[in-house]
């Protein structure tokens, strides 16, 4: 009898044991939660090595060749945090009950250019916008009205003109506006008729979309088929014995060119 129940006892130990190995292998093959997606950047290509981080936690990922990532999590509200050196940084929210594998929306990280402007994406890489100065004489209309006309100076960008054209912003100006102008004049009439002459001047405004992706950083994109030159002003606000007034700040050059066919007369109209 004693044999026998040592025999017993053993065979229930091991039963046990298999038992919580079982489990234990079970659970091991459970799939862990995670946050998948990519990232890309400006230029519309898989960005690599990019950092994502679970705020608050230990969870990282990169991203691989293809710009993709899986991160794990804890079901909770999350921030992802999407971070490269010398790259703008982007953040993801999420307010998740249960673990479950997750699709992000795609991230673009901007590279940032080595210094201020305003700089048109290229297919690889920016270029620069040459900014220009401003010349400025004013014309006297009587009865405290008064025109400025206002030249640029300085060499203009030429950009083969697109449908759509984009440009990266971190010239640091709140107030830009988009101008063509006939040779290399054009111009402001202050007083009452400020408004209503600088909207004559003004691209419309469904013909740009700015997007800001950081303090100071923004992302605009001109969609017209206009050809001829413009600048991008940075408009300076002031008022004048009471009156507000606005005039020219910085300049940014530029040249919208046909490169399919000879173009006609730049500015013609």
């Amino acid at each position: 009898m004693y044999i026998t129940f040592i025999h017993r006892t053993s065979s229930m130990v091991i039963i046990k044991v298999c038992l919580l190995l079982l489990i234990i292998t079970i659970w091991g093959c459970k799939p862990k939660p995670q946050i998948t997606g990519e990232v890309w950047d400006g230029f519309d290509q898989p960005l690599q090595d990019a950092i994502i981080s679970v705020q608050g936690t230990t969870f990282k990922a990169a991203t691989d060749e293809k710009g993709k990532y899986a991160v794990e999590y804890v079901p909770g509200k999350i921030k992802l945090v999407i971070t490269k050196s010398g790259y703008t940084t982007a953040e993801l929210d999420f307010d998740i009950a249960v673990e479950a594998t997750l699709p992000a929306e795609k991230v673009v990280l901007y590279k940032i250019p080595p210094s201020k402007g305003i700089w048109l994406f290229g297919s690889s890489d920016y270029v620069l916008i040459n900014q220009g100065e401003i010349e400025s004489k004013r014309k006297n209309l009587g009865t405290m009205h008064y025109k400025d006309t206002y030249t640029a100076i300085g060499k203009f960008t030429q950009i083969a003109k697109g449908k759509k054209l984009r440009f990266f912003d971190n010239s640091g100006l709140d107030d830009i506006h988009l101008l063509f102008f006939r040779d290399s004049i054009f111009l402001i009439i202050e007083g009452e008729w400020m408004n209503e002459s600088w909207k004559a001047f003004k691209i419309k405004d469904e013909f740009i979309i700015s997007n800001q992706i950081a303090p100071g950083i923004i992302v605009r994109e001109i969609s017209t088929k206009l050809e001829g030159k413009c600048a991008f002003v940075g408009m300076q606000h002031y008022e004048l014995l009471g009156t507000p007034r606005i005039k020219p700040k910085q300049v940014f050059l530029m040249e919208f060119i046909n490169t399919e066919r000879p173009s006609p007369p730049l500015n013609s109209w």
